[in-house]
């Protein structure tokens, strides 16, 4: 009897062990706007072995998968970023989003960029595998509170973790567009502008101020009803943060903007055209980084009259509008406007390429267009199987929220610390 008590505390011991050493999936989800600062967090939390990445840079990834160890724990942090309310709806609902799986990292081992579309397959000896996998999240990085949102039936425990600023920003016109004069003396938008802008557009004497006898209107660029960008901007702004709206994707030509139209409409999330939008703010300033065509005729003209384009973005991506349009020789940043009188500090370095922004006005309540960011993770068993967030999975999101609130990079937001001002909700009084 001694004997197998002594061989059933070893079983017992080697259980533990293995236990231990096996490898915890954690997968991330939310917010667009704040993936780079996730991602750096990320990376500062866990010893990173191999990694892959979709697209060309890996803070503006949608997806990205990192084999390493936490903690002295195997670890495989999976990222999938769609946008804040997709997020809280996915993790409080237990809704799959795609994940580049860890196999693909270990088959190629580098993070040299993988095809972004699901279809997309890779060999390994004989066999061929898919690059992605459908699977539920447990963490979400949301640009606004989980009550902000329809999806509230599932509770989740939510962490302030910094601020994101956002913007709104102006894209580019032709030198002989009949309009470009007034189109680019326009330096600010008033929570009225923007109102008409999401109302379905606004002519350009509204927003330039001076009279106009060329007939231009200026129609918004935006994101869809998935997204905490979205949500926080008609909150700011006085549409009302759920308030169907009228927004514009514009048809590409090589470098030029050659029409515009309505976005098409989403069956499967059942968003209606127009009111549907882009699910990244990268695709977006990447579109409006190009120049509405200055010819004559319908390279320029909508509805019969000419046309630009404003959307509004996070100032990662309006980061990423001024790389696209600057080059080497140049440091315009007319393109990012003020908000109701006041414009946040910003400077292109043309060597560098990088944008360095000056956050003082949020910081002290003058710059109104913002919000908190928030992690947030299920504290209960919910839908289609999901269970709490426990054990190393627990432990990452405590660590991940520290590495964020303590390590908040200046490219993409203020940290919790220096704000001398707060605010209750989306769009609220801010007071201190």
């Amino acid at each position: 009897m001694k004997h197998l008590k002594s061989c059933a505390a070893a079983v017992l011991a080697l259980l533990a062990a293995d236990a231990a050493f096996a490898q915890t999936t954690i997968r991330l989800t939310g917010s667009t706007a704040f993936r780079s600062a996730t991602i750096t967090a990320v990376k500062s939390i866990v010893t990173v072995s191999d990694s892959a990445y979709s697209g060309t840079t890996e803070t503006s990834a949608q997806y990205s998968t990192y084999v390493g160890t936490f903690s002295g724990n195997p670890v495989v942090i999976q990222c999938s970023w769609t946008g804040s309310v997709e997020g809280v709806r996915d993790v409080s609902n237990g809704l799959t989003q795609n994940y580049i799986t860890k196999a693909f990292v270990d088959a190629t081992a580098a993070a040299s960029g993988v095809s972004t579309t699901t279809t997309a397959t890779y060999t390994s000896g004989a066999s061929t595998l898919p690059v992605y996998e459908a699977a539920i999240p447990e963490i979400s990085l949301s640009d606004n509170t989980q009550s902000a949102t329809i999806y509230t039936a599932n509770t989740l425990t939510e962490f302030k973790v910094g601020v994101i600023p956002f913007v709104w920003v102006k894209g580019r016109v032709g030198a002989t567009h009949p309009a470009a004069s007034a189109y680019n003396s326009v330096t600010n938008i008033t929570s009225q502008m923007a109102k008409a802008l999401l109302a379905g557009g606004a002519p350009i004497s509204l927003l330039s101020g001076t009279a106009d006898l060329t007939g231009t209107k200026v129609y918004a660029m935006g994101r869809n009803p998935l997204s905490g960008t979205r949500l926080v901007t008609f909150a700011e702004c006085g549409y009302g943060s759920s308030t169907a709206t009228t927004q514009f994707q514009p048809v590409v030509v090589g470098s030029a903007i050659t029409g515009v139209d309505l976005t098409a409409a989403d069956a499967v999330n059942g968003f209606a055209q127009g009111d549907n939008g882009y699910t990244s703010g990268g695709t977006l300033v990447g579109d409006l980084s190009k120049s509405v065509s200055d010819v004559d005729g319908s390279g320029n003209l909508y509805d019969g009259v000419p046309f630009g384009l404003m959307g509004y973005v996070g100032v990662g991506d309006a980061a990423t509008l001024l790389k696209n349009i600057n080059t080497t020789l140049t440091t315009d940043t007319s393109y990012i406007m003020g908000y109701n009188g006041t414009a946040l500090g910003v400077i292109y370095d043309k060597v560098a390429q990088t944008t360095t922004w000056d956050f003082t006005a949020i910081k002290e309540g003058k710059y109104s267009l913002w919000s908190f960011e928030h992690l947030a993770y299920r504290n209960k068993s919910g839908p289609n199987g999901t269970t709490a967030l426990s054990g190393v999975g627990l432990s990452f999101a405590t660590a991940l929220k520290n590495g964020i609130i303590a390590n908040v990079p200046s490219t993409s937001g203020v940290k919790l610390s220096d704000m001398k001002v707060t605010r209750l909700s989306e769009g609220s009084t801010i007071a201190q």
